[in-house]
C-alpha cells in the first residue's frame, strides 16, 4: 500500500490510486457492493476527474478529491439530482481541542 508515503510526500495522485484500491478490498469491497448507486457515483467522480473517491463506512456519503472540486461537485449534483447533497469541505489538519468552559 502506498497511501502513507503519498500522504506524507503530499502525492495526490497515488494517495488518491490508494483510496481508490481500499473501495476493492476485503469487507470494504462488500460495503461497497451493498450500496450501488454510491458506487456508480465513485465510478462518475474518478471518470470526470477525482484523484480519489470512496464510501463512509456503510455510507451513504461519498467522498472525492482532486484538482477541480467545482466541477467534481457539479458531476455529483447532476448524478445525484434532488435525491442527495453535496457539498465542498477541507480536511481538518491538526487534533482536537478540548475547552474547559
Amino acid at each position: 500500500m502506498q497511501l502513507l508515503p503519498a500522504l506524507f510526500e503530499e502525492d495526490m495522485k497515488v494517495f488518491g490510486r490508494s483510496i481508490n484500491a481500499i473501495q476493492e478490498l476485503g469487507f470494504k469491497k462488500k460495503e461497497v457492493a451493498l450500496t450501488p448507486v454510491s458506487n456508480v457515483l465513485m465510478k462518475v467522480l474518478r471518470e470526470g476527474g477525482a484523484y480519489g473517491a470512496g464510501m463512509s463506512s456503510f455510507g451513504p456519503t461519498v467522498y472525492a478529491f482532486g484538482e477541480d472540486v467545482l466541477d467534481l461537485r457539479k458531476i455529483a449534483e447532476e448524478f445525484l439530482g434532488t435525491k442527495g447533497q453535496v457539498f465542498i469541505t477541507k480536511a481538518r489538519n491538526t487534533g482536537a481541542r478540548i475547552e474547559i468552559a
